[in-house]
Formats: C-alpha cells, sequence, structure tokens
C-alpha cells in the first residue's frame, strides 16, 4: 500500500462542553490537518494521486472554515467542536472528494504542537 499526505493550517475558533455541562471558554487555534490517502498500485505517472490535487480539496474546504467560530457549524452546537470530532468531519467531506480508487486513510487535526487527534473511518487503532 502507498501513501501520501497533505498538511494545511487554518484559524478558527472552538470550546467544549465539559464534565458537568461546565463550557470552557471561546479560544482559537491554528488547526494543522493533514490528509493521508492511499492506493494499492501507483498510477501511470507513478503516483498515489497529484498532490496538487488532494491539495485542493483540503484547502477548498478548509476555507469554509476560516476565521470562523467551528461551533456555528450545526454539527458542533450542542457539545462543541473537539480535535476527535472536526477530524471525523473533515474525514466525511475529504472522503466524498477524493477520486475513485483512492482511500481516505486518515484524517489528522493538530489544535497546537504536539497535541492531536485522529480519525480513520472503519479502522481501529
Amino acid at each position: 500500500m502507498f501513501t501520501v499526505s497533505v498538511r494545511k493550517c487554518f484559524w478558527a475558533l472552538h470550546r467544549l462542553v465539559g464534565a458537568g455541562g461546565r463550557l470552557e471558554p471561546l479560544h482559537g487555534h491554528n488547526w494543522t490537518v493533514t490528509a493521508e490517502v492511499a492506493a494499492p498500485e501507483l498510477d501511470d505517472a507513478g503516483t498515489v494521486m497529484d498532490f496538487s490535487v488532494l491539495e485542493a480539496v483540503l484547502e477548498d474546504i478548509l476555507a469554509g472554515l476560516e476565521n470562523t467560530g467551528l461551533d456555528q457549524l450545526d454539527c458542533f452546537s450542542r457539545r462543541g467542536c473537539s480535535a476527535e470530532q472536526l477530524a471525523a468531519y473533515l474525514h466525511g467531506k475529504i472522503a466524498s472528494r477524493i477520486p475513485k480508487g483512492i482511500d481516505l486513510v486518515r484524517v489528522r487535526v493538530a489544535e497546537a504542537q504536539g497535541f492531536e487527534a485522529a480519525f480513520a473511518a472503519g479502522t481501529r487503532f
């Protein structure tokens, strides 16, 4: 299996509803998102997929989140938006735009250096 990944950043606000319903303060991060795709064989160009195609998909999706409050998205409005939830959300958005024959292996989301979460559909870590 061959894999490639693209990493991009965006800035957005979020907060979580913690234990006992405690709402943490609204705060922002320069989120880093890494999308990793795979294929069992390389294409005619000798690649899994063109990096620029994966980059364009990721940039387009993240552009809609740039400078926003993630909690304003319907899917995060009830409990807030954790890095784990954001990784799963982005996985769904990216997977729907990946060319046939390419698998989205994993989406990693980092709030800050050293603090990251990942989502991989159908995979047990």
